[in-house]
């Protein structure tokens, strides 16, 4: 590599993100400075100093030529109950009627608990207790 101006790699040919965004634009690809960095940091092609981020172009190179992450499977498929499969009129409605039957199982269980929760605050009012009696001779 030749260094000219500088005598440094870094500071010759070094950019930062929103520098390489215009360079990008200029061939038509639309990227955010956001993209370019969390791709970055996610595969460690950058030169950092702080919070200022310096990319060179074997950064570049390697941002492009790393596969994606791969997406992550849910660990269980999700309830019947609450997929809704658009296909047909019919299919849809008895999703949606599953998925409201299912919010309201769910409403009806918070109240339960929240009712049972008073309940037992209430009691716990009633019952005595020396620490709340008035102390003789005050």
């Amino acid at each position: 590599m030749r260094n000219s101006g500088w005598g440094s790699v870094l500071l010759d040919q070094g950019k930062t993100p929103e520098e390489w965004l215009q360079v990008f634009a200029a061939r038509g690809i639309k990227l955010s400075a956001r993209t370019i960095r969390a791709e970055a940091r996610r595969l460690g092609a950058c030169r950092m100093l702080g919070n200022a981020m310096i990319l060179l172009p074997e950064h570049i190179d390697r941002i492009f030529t790393e596969p994606a992450p791969k997406a992550v499977k849910p660990s269980s498929p999700p309830l019947p109950s609450l997929s809704r499969d658009r296909r047909s009129p019919s299919s849809a409605a008895e999703g949606d009627r599953l998925y409201e039957e299912h919010l309201e199982r769910k409403c009806s269980r918070a109240t339960e608990s929240a009712e049972d929760y008073l309940r037992r605050r209430q009691q716990a009012g009633k019952r005595k207790s020396s620490r709340h009696l008035p102390k003789k001779g005050s």
